[in-house]
């Protein structure tokens, strides 16, 4: 009998990254851009807290990402036993948030002005509320499991075997393998070992994680980021952002 993997209790253990809505004033929003100057970057860090690093696709050093550094195709966030990392799409805004021990590889295709997303989780615990782009996809890959995501909100929890389980909070996906697939909807699980097709049950009491809840009074935040564009002109980025506290 095949044991299915559950979400863990670690979930609990996040910290939340209060974030409702942000306003993009700046329509310039990419410091790495082509030659012919179309921007390559998909995302920011919106926030990084204790151990987080990051490894870009080319060149491949470690090192220690700010608020609101730059996200292109292929880069690697790794968080440590303390680590906590939110990352923002820029094109519609969809949210992702990892906790401690966990790798994200951020990939995406421009469509025109949309981005076609594909994130790997090798192992470790993700949060992620999506915002539905018509023509565009948003899919999570496991070593066992690929997501395919449409303006959901939903826990995925990878572990070191590559075991994955997924909770759908809001919205529906797909849920597959090399076996099946099934569709996962509010208050359910999937879960897949890739030894067989995916499990699907009702989520039980205490399952669900705690993280990615908005709570507390509403304040406004402002980040500014400075870059040059492909002519070697400095520009600047302005997000404000209403959080909760």
């Amino acid at each position: 009998m095949t044991n299915k993997p559950g979400l863990s209790m670690g979930f609990l253990r996040i910290g939340v990254l209060p974030l409702v809505s942000l306003l993009i004033i700046c329509i310039q929003l990419s410091p790495h851009e082509s030659s012919a100057g179309e921007p390559k970057a998909i995302a920011l860090v919106m926030k990084a807290t204790g151990n987080v690093k990051l490894k870009r696709a080319n060149p491949g050093e470690w090192f220690v990402p700010k608020k609101g550094e730059i996200l292109d195709g292929g880069d690697l966030l790794r968080t440590g036993e303390d680590g906590f990392a939110a990352v923002l799409f820029q094109d519609d805004k969809s949210l992702v948030k990892i906790s401690s021990n966990t790798e994200l590889v951020v990939n995406g295709e421009r469509q025109g002005k949309a981005v076609s997303k594909r994130l790997w989780v090798g192992a470790g615990d993700l949060w992620a509320k999506v915002t539905k782009t018509e023509g565009t996809r948003f899919e999570v890959e496991t070593p066992t499991s690929v997501a395919s995501v449409k303006g959901s909100e939903f826990y995925e929890e990878v572990a070191e075997n590559g075991f994955s389980s997924l909770i759908c909070i809001e919205g529906e996906m797909e849920f597959s393998n090399d076996y099946g697939s099934v569709t996962v909807k509010p208050g359910m699980i999937a879960t897949s070992t890739g030894n067989e097709a995916p499990g699907l049950r009702p989520v039980v009491q205490g399952e669900t994680p705690g993280f990615g809840a908005e709570e507390g009074a509403v304040t406004e935040e402002e980040i500014r980021i400075e870059y040059k564009d492909s002519q070697g002109n400095i520009k600047e980025l302005i997000i404000k952002r209403k959080v909760n506290r």
